[in-house]
């Protein structure tokens, strides 16, 4: 421990390890259990917890010098302390701004935050806390050493980086970007002939012991060093790089025009000025079609060039016809996934990842459009806060609680004038087929009001009939009084039935019919079996419809075999398709059968629920039922959201249950707790006990999953009260089986395996064969854990018996991989084996990715240990693709793993005999 550069001594080791594991968190309460399990582990002796409180009070006093409080609260203890005084947050704290800021003062950032480090982080504390803290200090490390080493090359220093570099490249030769900096390194020395040899012994490396090629990056370096690229000359001392960043701004409508005193109105908003100004937040306001969005995009576009970090861009649909706004939650992780934050690291928790957001963006210059926004509340999470982004939002209100709680300024848009209508139509149609018509111009301008979006959809209509006369057009609009009530009113919704009856008229009654019942599908758009679900199965005219509709453009077929409407062309179907409802119900009953259906193809151990719905079709084999919930993921969300909405309880539980075993298999648990959450709320509306008890337990299922352990616990708390008051047996023991893969993901196998006994009781009292054999897997896997793979073998050969008889290939994967772990552990490498090769053919069988590349980690593991280094390796790189495929952070792990195996073998077999995962319990 050190104060400055000073060493303190605070005492005992265990004493130092306590405090350090509050300093990890600090000015956060950390749980007194939480200190227990970082500072001893799983070995914690039984009086662990009064032995920390001893510490800590000793800790009190050692801590006082340093302005650092050790503060008793209800969940624990915090240190209250300035998170920069630890050098773990202050060394984070600098890479982030080295990352964010100027380039020209990056480098001595970065070598600020690398000079941080001594030694070993948290010393000689070995627990699976410290070591999984220890590991990812050292990828963050190795990650800024990379960037630090990229500044320095594009900074011309390439000379004094060479020694360096060649000697950590001999010790990781398998980093390809590593080696890329070594070999550009040299190449700026005017030692070509030495980055060439570089290049080949790392191709040749490459080749020999993984049996791959070069990256892209790499060969595409060797190729611009063979030919003397100009790009590659060696920067002059100082020059600073262009870094990569977010460019997500929408083309912009190239027939904008005029606006200029709303666009100086927007300057004096978003440019710097003020001094001190927290945060630089616009709000455009005005009627819908009245250009908000276009203007928005004119300023960014404009002022791109002022945002070097990036521009980002959100359409939160607050008035979209026929959609439901984007709510902020679902916001957040889209912005995140914009600034490069994968799926797998979004936190769980919404809060956690609006704060990831906000210190992604902090110190950055990033301009953030929000468009269409509906309310405030939508807005204020995605407030990046730093004073040196700005955020442009348009909604048709003006947004009150941003102007007062956050000092928006409010930008109000109105219509424009005769003059700058006209500029739009010349925009679209050209000045000389205006001056063929100024009379019917005069009259179009006069009829859309002055409305941009009207403006556009005329002169829309006219370039795509070039021989159609404007004085037609005009005539149109001048023939429906409606049609004038709705331009005169500046109102969108009386324009779009001007110009959407126009087109419908010129399509058969059957056609017409069709394109009325569209508007009302579920999602964003259908797929042709829905539509025959839709239009009804003896519908001869259903395909020649369809191309009519296309081909009026009404109807767009964006990807083979799947349909959409344009949002304004939707809004129209809607108010002319009358009552909703018996498409509604038609479609509700039609997707909830399917994902029955397709969901009872991926699990068929699973008792139905409710009759198919005879539309729906056959689901096929497991292939062909995840790749039809692949597709319908988003129409399915739709259907949920839209059954709750309209008291549709039953097919929203239905839906749910359809989408359970798919949702689970490919990890989508942020969706999975979504939809049990509208589970739980519908059978409480209905008064079913047995559905809220279902539905609280797949809560806690994608709960425990997203680590948020302590709210699964209270939803299997609530489920295990439900269950037992209506006497079900075979849903207590669920219940049992669901705590269980809490316990165990906690690595607790011991409390684990007292629950799947519980279930397992259950479950044969009901003669549940299906529950059986997935309680006897789990306890093999606890088994196992607990150093007993005999006891494991016995319960996984009984599962497995009867996953056969039942016909679940899934289940039988499942128990195979289980037996391949507990013969690992045994010494019979030759069974380890054969298990782990049958539950990867069946798992690629089931379409389940993710279960295979886990699966294919462990025979890789095991045959290593054989010393088969190369089907090791294979397995191993099989895994890697697998898990690249699917975005999953383990990914990386696996190659660094690959990369040591190649580095030094010997080390590598020993890390492959301590690589075990679950994957059954």
């Amino acid at each position: 421990m050190r104060v400055g550069d000073r060493p303190v001594d605070i005492g005992h080791t265990k004493q130092t390890y306590v405090l350090a594991a509050l300093a990890v968190d600090a000015g956060r309460c950390v749980p007194t259990d939480t200190l227990v399990e970082r500072v001893w582990g799983s070995g914690a002796p039984r009086r662990a917890r009064d032995t920390t409180r001893a510490y800590l009070c000793k800790l009190r006093q050692a801590v006082e010098p340093w302005d650092a409080v050790i503060i008793r609260q209800p969940a624990g203890y915090l240190l209250a302390v300035d998170p920069l005084s630890v050098d773990m947050h202050r060394f984070r704290r600098l890479v982030a701004t080295a990352r964010a800021g100027a380039e020209a003062t990056a480098q001595d950032t970065y070598a600020a935050a690398l000079s941080l480090w001594r030694g070993q982080p948290l010393g000689l504390l070995d627990t699976p806390w410290a070591a999984q803290l220890r590991a990812e200090l050292a990828r963050e490390r190795q990650a800024a050493e990379r960037d630090h080493v990229d500044l320095l090359l594009a900074g011309g220093r390439h000379a004094e980086l060479t020694g360096t570099l060649t000697a950590t490249a001999a010790a990781d030769p398998f980093d390809e970007r590593l080696a890329g900096q070594l070999i550009l390194a040299l190449y700026r020395s005017d030692r070509r002939a030495d980055a060439l040899a570089h290049y080949e012994r790392v191709r040749r490396q490459l080749a020999d012991e993984l049996g791959i090629d070069p990256g892209p990056s790499l060969q595409q370096l060797y190729r611009q060093i063979l030919r003397t690229d100009v790009s590659l000359v060696a920067p002059r001392p100082g020059a600073i790089r262009q870094r990569a960043t977010p460019q997500q701004l929408p083309p912009l409508p190239a027939s904008f025009t005029g606006r200029s005193a709303v666009l100086s109105r927007l300057d004096a908003a978003l440019l710097p000025g003020d001094a001190g100004r927290a945060g630089r937040v616009a709000v455009i306001h005005g009627p819908g079609g009245v250009g908000k969005t276009w203007l928005a995009l004119r300023w960014a576009h404009d002022n791109a060039h002022r945002f070097a970090d990036g521009q980002l861009y959100m359409n939160l649909r607050g008035f979209d016809p026929g959609r439901d706004p984007v709510p902020s939650e679902v916001a957040v992780r889209g912005l995140l996934s914009g600034l490069g934050v994968t799926a797998a690291a979004v936190p769980p928790d919404p809060d956690s990842q609006v704060a990831l957001y906000r210190s992604l963006v902090a110190g950055r210059q990033i301009l953030l459009v929000l468009d269409n926004a509906r309310t405030s509340a939508q807005v204020e999470a995605l407030l990046p806060g730093a004073a040196s982004c700005a955020t442009l939002i348009t909604g048709r209100t003006g947004l009150a609680d941003l102007v007062a709680c956050h000092g928006a300024r409010p930008v109000p848009l109105g219509m424009i004038g005769e003059a700058e209508s006209a500029d739009v139509l010349a925009g679209h149609l050209g000045t000389a087929r205006l001056a063929a018509e100024p009379d019917a111009v005069a009259e179009l301008i006069h009829h859309c009001a002055g409305l941009p979006l009207a403006l556009g959809i005329v002169a829309g209509r006219a370039s795509l009939a070039r021989e159609l006369p404007l004085a037609a057009l005009a005539a149109d609009l001048r023939e429906s009084s409606a049609r004038l009530d709705g331009l005169d009113s500046g109102e969108l919704r009386g324009n779009l039935r001007a110009v959407l009856a126009t087109s419908l008229a010129a399509v058969r009654p059957a056609a017409a019919e069709l394109f009325s019942k569209l508007g009302s599908a579920p999602g964003p758009d259908i797929a042709l079996a829905a539509v025959r679900c839709l239009a009804g199965p003896a519908d001869a005219e259903l395909m020649p419809s369809l191309r009519e509709l296309i081909d009026g453009h009404l109807v767009q077929e964006h990807r083979m075999g799947r349909y959409r409407m344009h949002d304004l062309v939707r809004l129209y179907a809607v108010e002319i398709g009358g009552d909703p409802a018996p498409v509604r119900d038609r479609m509700l009953g039609y997707y909830s059968g399917t994902a029955l259906a397709a969901d009872r193809t991926l699990d068929p151990t699973r008792e139905p629920q409710q009759r198919r719905d005879p539309a729906a079709p056959p689901a096929g084999d497991p292939i062909d039922a995840v790749v039809w919930f692949e597709q319908e993921h988003q129409v399915l969300l739709s259907c949920v959201a839209q059954a709750a909405e309209c008291g549709a309880d039953r097919q929203v539980l239905a839906l749910v249950r359809g989408m359970t075993t798919y949702l689970e298999r490919r990890g989508r648990w942020h969706d999975r707790a979504a939809l049990q959450q509208a589970a739980v709320r519908s059978a409480i509306r209905l008064g079913d006990p047995g559905a809220e008890a279902d539905a609280r337990r797949g809560l806690a299922s994608a709960q425990i999953w997203l680590g948020a352990h302590e709210a699964a616990a209270e939803q299997l708390a609530a489920a295990r009260d439900l269950f037992e008051a209506a006497g079900d047996r075979i849903g207590l023991a669920a219940t049992h089986r669901s705590t269980a893969r809490m316990f165990a993901r906690r690595h607790r196998h011991a409390d684990a395996l007292g629950h799947d006994e519980r279930a397992l009781a259950l479950y044969r009292q009901e003669q549940h064969l299906a529950g059986q054999a997935t309680v006897l897997n789990a306890i093999g896997w606890h088994h196992a854990h607990l150093a007993r793979p005999g006891t494991a073998i016995e319960h996984c050969r009984e599962a497995l018996a009867l996953h056969e008889r039942l016909g679940d290939r899934f289940g039988q994967a499942l128990t195979w991989d289980t037996l391949g772990t507990a013969y690992r552990l045994t010494g019979d490498h030759g069974a380890a084996t054969t298990h782990f090769r049958l539950a990867v053919a069946a798992f690629q069988a089931c379409g389940d990715r993710y279960q295979e590349a886990d699966t294919l980690r462990r025979l890789g593991a095991v045959l290593l240990d054989t010393g088969a280094v190369r089907d090791g390796c294979a397995a191993w790189r099989r895994a890697a693709v697998i898990l690249g495929d699917l975005g999953h952070p383990d990914a990386d792990e696996v190659r660094r793993e690959l990369g040591r195996v190649a580095a030094e073998p010997v080390a590598a077999l020993a890390l492959a005999g301590d690589r075990v995962a679950p994957a059954g319990a």
